[in-house]
C-alpha cells in the first residue's frame, strides 16, 4: 500500500515550469505624448512564435492529476452524508453547509473545478499570442507623464505601444480603456511620487488587453482589473506599494497575471475578489510582504462583499486587521473556476495563500515557503477547492509579529519564548469552516504548528496522499503538533461568522507521515465519522493516532 500511495504521489508531484520570460516587443518612431503614429509591426511574429513555444512546452506540463477521479483512485469509502449519519447531522446546523446548498455545491464541485482547470489554463495561455497575431499599429511613446499615455491610449485604437522613455510619473492613475491594446512598459519604471493615486493602473472594463514589462516602486496600490475579459498582467515589477499589488474584481474572467515579481508590499500580493472567474495565476514570484492581516497574504481570494475598486478597505474593520461582519450565507458572489500555479510565495509575514470563501478553485504546484503565519489558510466558508501538489515548507512560525499582531490574533495570552518567540505556532495547511475540499498530492514539511490541521468546522474533506514530514518545528512546553489534526476548537473571541462544531466526514487516506509529530494524526472527541484509510506513520512521539476522549 505504501508504494501505490508514493506512486500516486508522483502522479501530482511538483513540475519544474519554466518561467515565462516575454520578448521586448519592437519598437517604432516617436511618439508625441497625445499622439500616434504608425509602423510597420517588424519583429511581431518572432515574439509570437518565441510565446507559442513556451506556451506548448508548458502546457505539456499540466498536471495529469487534474483530470483523474480521485475516489476511483483510492477506493475511498463512501461519504456519511445520509439521512442517518451524524456528520450529515452536524453539518446541516452549519453555514458553510447552508451556503452550498443555496449555491448548489456538493462533493462533485471540486472534481468538476479539476476536470476545467487545464482548459482555464490553456485558454488563458494564449490571450497574449492571440493579441500578438493580431493587425495592431505598432507604436512608441515618448512622454513621461501618465497623464500624457493616457492622452495616447485614448487615440491610439487598437495598438501595440512600447513606452520609450525609462521613467513616467503618475501624475495620474494609469487608465487603460477600451480593446485589442499592447501595452510594453519595457522596462520603464511609474514613479508613483508623493501623492500616488489610489490605484496606479486602472484596467476596466476591456477586452484582449494586456499590460507588460513595467516596473512600479512605491504608491499605494499597483493593478486594479474591475470588470473585463482576455486581459494579460505580466512580467511586471512591483515594490514597496503600501497596500495590495494586483486586484481583480468585479465581473472579470479570463484574466492572466503572469510571471510578475511582488515584493516588500503593505497588502496582498494578488487578490480575486468578489465574483472573479477563470483567472489565471502562474509563475509570479510574491515575497517579503509586510502585512500581518490574513487579507495581506500573498495570494488572497475572497468573496466578503464591498467594492474594492472604489475603495481597498471596503470590506475591512476599522483596525485593518479583521474584515467587518458579513454572514456567510450572504455571501454568494465568490472567486471561482481560477487557478493558481507554479507561483513562489516566500518570507510574507502574513500566510502564503488565504482562502476567505472562495469556491471551486484549484490551487496547483505552487512553491509556498516560511511565511510567518499558514502556509495555506481554507477559512470562512472555503468550498469545493482543490490544493494540490504544492509544497508548503517552514511557515507558521509567527516570526515578526508584535504583541499587538499577537493579541489581534487572541494568542497574545500563549506568551514568547525565551528566544523571543511567540509559542503559539500554526500549520503549513489550515482548514477551518470549510467543505468539500480536495488536499492531494501536496508536500508538507518542516511547519512549525503541525502539517495539516482542520481547526474546526472542516466537513467532507478529502485529506489524500499527502507527505507530510516534520511539522513539529515549535513544540514547546505549552504546545506540540500533529501531521494531520481533525480538530474542534472553540471561539478565540465572540464572533458569528464561524461555526464552532467538530470536523466531520473527511476522508484521510494514503498519506504518509513521518518525523517526530506528537502524534501521526490526532482526531478530537467532537469529530464525527471521519474515515481513516492507509495513512503510513513511522516516528510518531506518542501515538500513531491519537483519539482525544471527552
Amino acid at each position: 500500500m505504501l508504494n501505490r500511495a508514493l506512486r500516486l504521489l508522483a502522479v501530482v508531484g511538483l513540475i519544474s515550469v519554466a518561467a515565462c520570460a516575454l520578448l521586448a516587443l519592437a519598437g517604432s518612431q516617436s511618439l508625441d505624448p497625445a499622439a500616434a503614429s504608425q509602423n510597420s509591426g517588424a519583429g511581431r511574429l518572432t515574439s509570437l512564435a518565441h510565446i507559442n513555444v513556451l506556451d506548448s512546452q508548458l502546457t505539456r506540463g499540466l498536471p495529469p492529476a487534474l483530470g483523474m477521479d480521485l475516489m476511483d483512485a483510492f477506493a475511498s469509502p463512501p461519504p456519511h452524508n445520509g439521512a442517518d449519519d451524524l456528520a450529515a447531522y452536524i453539518a446541516r446546523s452549519t453555514q458553510v453547509f447552508q451556503r452550498a446548498q443555496l449555491l448548489n455545491i456538493d462533493r462533485g464541485t471540486a472534481d468538476a473545478a479539476r476536470a476545467t482547470a487545464v482548459n482555464t489554463v490553456t485558454t488563458n495561455r494564449g490571450i497574449l499570442a492571440d493579441l500578438l497575431g493580431q493587425p495592431l499599429r505598432q507604436l512608441t511613446f515618448g512622454g513621461t507623464r501618465i497623464s500624457e499615455l493616457n492622452a495616447a491610449i485614448a487615440t491610439a485604437g487598437p495598438a501595440h505601444i512600447t513606452v520609450s522613455a525609462r521613467k513616467l510619473q503618475a501624475d495620474a492613475a494609469l487608465m487603460v480603456l477600451g480593446r485589442n491594446l499592447i501595452l510594453d512598459f519595457a522596462g520603464a519604471q511609474i514613479d508613483a511620487g508623493a501623492n500616488p493615486p489610489v490605484w496606479l493602473v486602472e484596467i476596466v472594463r476591456v477586452r484582449n488587453v494586456a499590460v507588460i514589462n513595467a516596473r512600479i516602486r512605491g504608491g499605494t496600490n499597483g493593478f486594479l482589473v474591475d470588470g473585463g475579459s482576455n486581459i494579460v498582467i505580466a512580467n511586471n515589477d512591483l515594490q514597496w506599494l503600501d497596500e495590495n499589488g494586483i486586484v481583480v474584481t468585479g465581473s472579470s474572467a479570463n484574466v492572466n497575471i503572469r510571471a510578475n515579481h511582488l515584493h516588500g508590499l503593505g497588502r496582498a500580493g494578488i487578490m480575486l475578489h468578489g465574483s472573479a472567474t477563470q483567472v489565471l495565476v502562474e509563475n509570479n514570484a510574491i515575497d517579503h510582504l509586510l502585512g500581518h492581516s490574513n487579507w495581506n497574504a500573498g495570494i488572497v481570494l475572497t468573496g466578503r462583499r464591498g467594492d474594492v475598486a472604489g475603495d481597498p478597505d471596503a470590506f475591512l474593520s476599522p483596525d485593518r486587521y479583521w474584515a467587518v461582519t458579513d454572514p456567510l450565507v450572504q455571501r454568494r458572489q465568490n472567486p471561482t473556476q481560477n487557478v493558481i500555479m507554479a507561483n513562489t510565495i516566500r518570507h510574507g509575514l502574513s500566510s502564503g495563500i488565504y482562502n476567505d470563501g472562495a469556491i471551486a478553485n484549484v490551487i496547483v504546484q505552487n512553491w509556498i515557503d516560511n511565511n510567518s503565519k499558514e502556509g495555506v489558510c481554507f477559512d470562512n466558508g472555503a468550498t469545493a477547492n482543490v490544493l494540490a501538489g504544492n509544497l508548503v515548507v517552514g511557515n507558521g512560525k509567527r516570526s515578526g509579529q508584535s504583541d499587538a499582531n499577537l493579541a489581534l490574533d487572541s494568542v497574545l495570552k500563549t506568551g514568547r519564548t525565551s528566544h523571543g518567540e511567540p509559542r503559539a505556532k500554526l500549520p503549513g495547511i489550515s482548514i477551518d469552516n470549510a467543505m468539500y475540499n480536495t488536499v492531494f498530492g501536496n508536500y508538507v514539511a518542516a511547519n512549525f504548528g503541525g502539517g495539516i490541521k482542520m481547526v474546526r468546522t472542516g466537513l467532507f474533506n478529502v485529506i489524500a496522499a499527502n507527505t507530510i514530514i516534520d511539522n513539529n518545528l515549535g513544540a514547546s512546553s505549552a504546545f506540540h503538533f500533529f501531521g494531520i489534526e481533525i480538530g474542534a476548537a472553540g471561539r478565540d473571541a465572540p464572533t458569528t461568522d464561524l461555526d464552532f462544531v467538530g470536523s466531520s466526514g473527511n476522508i484521510i487516506g494514503h498519506n504518509v507521515i513521518r518525523g517526530p509529530h506528537y502524534s501521526g494524526i490526532f482526531v478530537a472527541a467532537d469529530a464525527a465519522q471521519n474515515d481513516l484509510v492507509d495513512n503510513q506513520i513511522v516516528g510518531a512521539q506518542m501515538y500513531d493516532v491519537e483519539y482525544q476522549h471527552r
